[in-house]
């Protein structure tokens, strides 16, 4: 194995010097241009470049609230968990081809059709998109032929065990009982009072009086929700929806809204945006799935599982054959 380790360390230095000799010599000697044809993995004697790693990243949008730091390290994850993805398809299409497994074109090209006529109106726009990707039809269909060949032998080396004993989907069950539980929701209405109203007045003092009268008439709770609110459905009574005890509303709120009894009226609640009053207008308690409705869920999820570990074992089997060495980008690249 040493002597192997050797020979493919002198691939993988040959084939890097290649990659960034081909783009100088195409002209092209900005270093983001040599960085995005660069070799990041080889799978025995084939390769992936970064590009392809690229191509398969949603585009880079970056929201407002997250920090450089933060987008870049988010970038990063996602470039690894792509880059594994096709070094996985790279080491089944290869196994699929000494399994002498061959695609008919007809069918292929009905695949690629498909798959684009899904995504877009028509093939102009299509083309447009391979476009900007930099991306031939000849890449692109054999993009769909190598993600073929890697399903077609996962489908031949594992054999899908639909048998599952009654006494497996019970231990499920109860080892998983809170995936069956449907939590309680409470319909919601909210009042938001700004830290200073229009006419000068204070909100706290504004809202503390207007949870008082509120209490002695809950039903004008709507009403005042038209007229005072500056939250999200006012113009609607405040009406908030339905809201899950675990999502929906961020957990201080939660936790005033699923204390409070039904047509109950909260405290007012401070917020640095202003003053908040919860209503709760219906509750709907939660609910467990019995064993018999959730047997054809939990069948599914075991047999999801077994074929999640069945394709392990088969790629650990074919890293451990074989030669897959990685070789991550700097970050900067990934903005």
């Amino acid at each position: 194995m040493g002597v192997r380790v050797s020979t493919m360390n002198q691939l993988v230095s040959l084939l890097l010097g290649l990659a960034a000799v081909a783009c100088f010599s195409a002209g092209q000697a900005e270093p983001v241009s040599v960085a995005t044809n660069q070799v990041v993995a080889v799978v025995n004697s084939d390769v992936i470049t970064m590009t392809e790693v690229l191509r398969a990243m949603p585009p880079g949008s970056r929201p407002a609230e997250a920090s450089d730091v933060e987008w870049l390290k988010f970038r990063f994850s996602l470039f690894k968990d792509r880059l594994e993805a096709l070094v996985d398809q790279k080491l089944l299409s290869q196994e699929a081809r000494l399994a002498k497994i061959e695609l008919d074109d007809k069918q292929l090209s009905e695949v690629v059709d498909r798959r684009w006529q899904g995504s877009f109106e028509t093939r102009e726009r299509f083309l447009d998109y391979l476009k900007k990707l930099n991306m031939s039809e000849r890449e692109f269909r054999e993009q769909v032929r190598q993600e073929l060949l890697a399903r077609e032998i996962v489908k031949q080396r594992i054999q899908f065990d639909r048998t599952i004993s009654p006494t497996e989907l019970l231990a499920y069950y109860d080892e998983h009982i809170d995936d069956f539980c449907r939590g309680e929701k409470r319909r919601l209405r909210l009042i938001q009072i700004p830290v200073k109203l229009p006419s000068g007045e204070d909100g706290a003092q504004f809202s503390a009086s207007l949870v008082k009268d509120l209490r002695a008439n809950p039903g004008a709770f709507v009403e005042a929700a038209r007229k005072h609110s500056v939250g999200p459905g006012a113009s609607e009574g405040g009406d908030m929806g339905w809201i899950e005890r675990d999502k929906g509303l961020r957990k201080d709120l939660r936790d005033v809204a699923f204390a409070l009894e039904k047509s109950k009226v909260s405290d007012v609640v401070s917020t640095p945006q202003g003053f908040l009053i919860l209503k709760v207008e219906e509750i709907q308690k939660g609910q467990v799935q019995t064993f018999e409705q959730a047997q054809a869920d939990i069948r599914q999820r075991i047999q999801s599982q077994r074929y999640l570990e069945d394709r392990k074992k088969l790629l650990d089997g074919l890293r451990e054959r074989g030669y897959v060495a990685t070789f991550l980008p700097s970050p900067d690249y990934l903005q």
